[in-house]
């Protein structure tokens, strides 16, 4: 198939040779045809007897290399660091994806430049064994630590905005025990911070003030409203990283069921 891609476009480098030449158009091409070719060969031009790519903006000339071997040259030189001298590779070289895509692009065109450079970078073997040993190795988890007392930190989590009940419900409102794993759960009419603080305090009167309550860096839980019953009640109010939620996993993972079946 690769090959295939390759000879239809050399013969099409061909054709639009001829016509930037001579005005000659391929055989057997109808007048829309021909009208489509005209305006692909816009984009080309010839200097020096070879055929250069220009574009639509017309303000850079890239050599077209239509020969298979030729762009697999180009891309390893490119990407290696290698000159038209063909020196030794430079310290410098074994470039990424991006910059190797972009020194091609600099002099050179065919429509596949991407594909070959994405192609050739998988294959290179220096730099497989290179981003190997440097490749990043995520810590493990760690668990919080929990004191064996009911309700003394919670981890609290909403969900929605979900389909509107009869009664005007769109959100759930979960708090879950980090010791006990007791979960309290209720629907919200909307994530207003006062609603949501009524939430919180009605916890409270169930089951008294936890230490510590954990929650994402949602307005609905980060406010003047919820400061001011923190500040009241002495709870430490912690919040997660961004994008980070497994910071609060207790929480999310009940909220989970709300998301998946409501």
């Amino acid at each position: 198939m690769e090959t295939e891609g390759s000879d239809r476009f050399a013969d099409n480098v061909r054709n639009i040779f001829d016509y930037c030449l001579n005005q000659a158009y391929p055989e057997g091409l109808s007048r829309d045809q021909k009208k489509e070719f005209r305006r692909k060969c816009r984009n080309f031009t010839i200097k020096d007897g070879a055929l250069f790519y220009i574009g639509h903006k017309q303000d850079h000339m890239a050599r077209v290399i239509s020969s298979r071997e030729e762009q697999q040259r180009i891309v390893a030189a490119c990407h290696k660091g290698l000159g038209d001298t063909k020196e030794p590779e430079a310290l410098s070289g074994h470039f990424g994806r991006d910059k190797t895509q972009a020194r091609i692009k600099e002099r050179f065109y065919w429509p596949t430049i991407t594909k070959d450079v994405h192609d050739f970078l998988r294959t290179c073997d220096t730099c497989q064994r290179v981003n190997k040993a440097f490749k990043k190795v995520r810590g493990e988890l760690q668990p919080l630590p929990v004191k064996p007392e009911a309700f003394q930190r919670i981890g609290i989590d909403l969900v929605g905005p979900l389909p509107k009940t009869r009664e005007g419900y769109q959100y759930f409102a979960t708090a879950i025990c980090a010791y006990t794993k007791w979960v309290e759960s209720e629907p919200l009419k909307s994530k207003s911070a006062t609603e949501v603080a009524q939430f919180i305090y009605r916890i409270i009167c169930r089951h008294g003030c936890p230490q510590i309550q954990l929650s994402d860096q949602g307005r609905e839980f980060v406010n003047r409203v919820s400061e001011e019953l923190h500040r009241l009640t002495g709870v430490d109010h912690r919040i997660t990283t961004a994008y980070h939620p497994q910071c609060n996993g207790l929480a999310e993972k009940r909220t989970r069921p709300h998301r998946m079946y409501c």
